[in-house]
């Protein structure tokens, strides 16, 4: 009987390719990769779990369990983000690296499928709830689960394909650098790399900015926000609210000083100073005396008018320190199309 050599050829080439099919298969059981969430506290870190991070040979500032880079292409931006940590100059006493070789600023990235998040409408999240979503993700990693930064000079960019949005946390050094309203014009300048799905490319041009923007160390004192407002517009909030409250208050001293009073039926006591009222009250003359008391009455508003004063004046000093509001809830991201 004749063989064909085409025929064992083919089988051969099917034979390959079960067992490629197989291989992976049981190595993403073993490691337990989710093809579609990720929860939180499960999600691993690049430098410790290298394997499930996708990069078995070497340690990493990237973690990319669902494979959305290739091997040259997390190569070439794990080596962009080295360059920025041993290039950058980090303005603290302590940026030690691990070998005695000072840290710059280190960046890290989470790639991910999809965040397991808590939505009011899990099949349809609002664009703020998957933002808060990426912001509590991306501060946990950074703050609590890779502590990357020796000092707050580290960031962390999250990138979640199912939920379409890029977003980024930075810590206290990287923020006065790095402002919230920085990274969003960043991020928004790349995005529509991630609408035609060129995440490398939309990841490259990020990280160029990036180290680009670190390199050159230009503090920005202007740009970090509270409650969604840059700190000018809360300055003025701040002398528009609590300016005029506080003459209020000293209007109100001098004023109840003389009339805050207490109605008595039966007189005053003896250092009180008393006024006899009359008036009608169901047909019925009635007589009060209405007993007043400056001093307590100057004290009741005086400790009224000192909370106000004092809450006024440590806005002020808080705004005045603005990189305190650093590293605590910076971060910003968007969403692409």
């Amino acid at each position: 009987m004749r063989v064909n050599p085409t025929w064992w050829m083919y089988m051969l080439l099917v034979s390959a390719l079960c067992k490629l099919v197989g291989i992976h298969a049981t190595h993403s059981r073993t490691l337990n990769i989710p093809s579609f969430e990720w929860d939180l506290k499960d999600y691993p870190n690049p430098l410790d779990s290298t394997d499930i991070c996708n990069h078995p040979q070497r340690e990493s500032w990237i973690c990319d369990p669902n494979g959305i880079l290739n091997n040259e292409e997390a190569l070439t931006l794990d080596n962009n983000l080295d360059d920025i940590r041993l290039t950058t100059l980090c303005t603290c006493d302590r940026c030690q690296g691990g070998n005695g070789e000072r840290n710059g600023y280190v960046i890290s990235f989470a790639l991910l499928n999809k965040m397991q998040g808590i939505y009011h409408n899990p099949q349809s999240p609002t664009d703020r709830e998957i933002l808060k979503e990426a912001h509590i993700w991306t501060k946990y990693l950074r703050r609590r689960a890779w502590k990357f930064g020796d000092c707050g000079n580290d960031a962390v960019l999250l990138l979640s394909l199912q939920d379409k949005v890029i977003y980024m946390s930075t810590g206290e050094e990287v923020c006065t650098i790095l402002s919230d309203r920085k990274i969003k014009e960043i991020l928004v300048t790349s995005s529509w790399r991630f609408t035609d799905r060129d995440y490398f490319l939309g990841l490259r041009d990020i990280t160029q900015t990036l180290e680009k923007t670190l390199r050159d160390g230009d503090k920005d004192e202007t740009e970090p926000f509270v409650l969604g407002m840059t700190l000018e517009e809360v300055k003025y909030i701040g002398f528009i609210l609590f300016g005029p409250l506080t003459i209020l208050d000293l209007i109100t001293i001098v004023f109840c000083a003389q009339v805050f009073c207490n109605v008595y039926v039966r007189g005053c006591k003896s250092h009180d100073v008393c006024y006899k009222v009359e008036f009608k009250k169901r047909r019925i003359s009635e007589g009060f005396k209405l007993c007043c008391q400056p001093v307590g009455a100057l004290l009741v508003v005086a400790l009224v008018a000192a909370v106000n004063v004092g809450a006024f004046a440590g806005i002020v000093l808080l705004l005045r320190h603005e990189t305190s509001l650093c590293g605590v809830n910076s971060g910003a991201g968007v969403r692409w199309t």
